[in-house]
């Protein structure tokens, strides 16, 4: 196959969140399509992820999603050591690797951003970050307004992660009856709301199975239920498929792989009005959309859903539609026109 061009992404280390598990999937896809690819991080990260044992003696995430990654992945301290070839594309994935991709200075060389979401709080580092004059791609068109008002340019493409539907639908055999959410500790994903809210529904429906799962160890506070830490995806799977409602609490997102997960396995989504949330969820049609730490509306919606038949079909007919739309094919497809799209640079010797 003819070599259509080199891409690296930039990502600021492995572990087992979404950003990672995504990009990985989309560099893997572009392989395919011909593209000469590679993941490079920071050294400190690179000797981690080569060294599982460091991990565990250091406390740190214990493996993530690079391992997935069928390509090369450098490690650096001083990025401008590594090789590129002419014309090549560096994609910084996230926040964090935008400065990396400033101290960048070899030629020949088309730099781009990836914007995955924002924090809650738009720091003073934030905000510069996404204010420099670099083509940016973002995974939401609910992101597009912040972004161009901060840089003062177009956004250059919305390219939407995909779902798995070989990985992700109902499972038969397993009832449905329990209401399910995922908890992080990342600030972003509400880890005090999500522990809040699950305490409210225990209160509310006490003899109502809740099943959390997590990357973490189970939080503080809590309440009793099942909880299991980094299941597979077929576990996950199965979590998903005995939710009649699956919730979500965070502040901000990005797109939000767990919606599109939930909806595919036939649970009716109740989320926050987060940014991501609101690109996949039309209230009343394919999900429901409640206020952050609104608690009390996510109880109505619970016990809505729940009591309510003909609108729970039709929020999970809903749900499998969204679902449907979602393709890693199709975000390939996208990442590939963009690419094409891309003015290359005027070689310097």
């Amino acid at each position: 196959m003819k070599n259509k061009g080199s891409i690296t992404f930039l990502l600021p280390g492995d572990n087992l969140s979404g950003g990672v598990r995504v990009t990985a999937r989309m560099a893997n896809l572009l392989l395919d399509r011909g593209y000469d690819v590679r993941i490079a991080l920071p050294s400190r990260w690179r000797q981690l992820w080569a060294n599982p044992s460091l991990l565990k003696r250091r406390g740190t995430v214990k493996g993530g999603w690079l391992h997935t990654f069928r390509g090369s992945i450098a490690g650096y301290n001083d990025i401008n050591c590594l090789r590129f070839a002419p014309g090549e594309v560096v994609i910084a994935v996230g926040t964090f690797m935008i400065a990396d991709l400033q101290k960048l200075n070899h030629p020949n060389l088309v730099k781009v951003r990836y914007n995955h979401g924002f924090p809650t709080e738009m720091t003073p580092a934030y905000r510069t970050a996404w204010s420099l004059p670099i083509p940016t791609i973002t995974v939401s068109p609910t992101l597009v307004p912040q972004l161009e008002q901060l840089s003062g340019q177009a956004v250059r493409a919305v390219i939407p992660n995909g779902i798995d539907r070989e990985q992700y639908f109902p499972v038969r055999g397993i009832t449905r009856d329990a209401i399910g959410t995922i908890y992080a500790a990342h600030p972003n994903k509400a880890p005090r709301d999500t522990v809040e809210l699950m305490r409210r529904v225990a209160a509310e429906w006490p003899d109502v199975p809740r099943v959390v799962f997590s990357t973490e160890p189970r939080p503080l506070g809590l309440p009793p239920g099942f909880y299991e830490q980094s299941p597979t995806i077929g576990r996950v799977r199965e979590l998903y498929s005995r939710a009649v409602v699956w919730l979500l609490a965070s502040y901000t997102e990005g797109l939000p792989g767990p919606v599109l997960e939930a909806m595919a396995c036939g649970a009716v989504v109740i989320s926050t009005d987060n940014d991501g949330s609101l690109a996949l969820i039309r209230d009343g049609e394919n999900g429901l959309i409640v206020g952050k730490s609104d608690f009390p509306g996510f109880i109505d919606r619970i016990r809505r859903v729940r009591e309510n038949a003909s609108l729970r079909n039709k929020l999970v007919r809903g749900g499998f539609a969204t679902a449907s739309r979602y393709s890693w094919d199709s975000a390939a497809r996208k990442m590939e026109e963009f690419l094409e799209s891309l003015e290359k640079p005027a070689l310097v010797a």
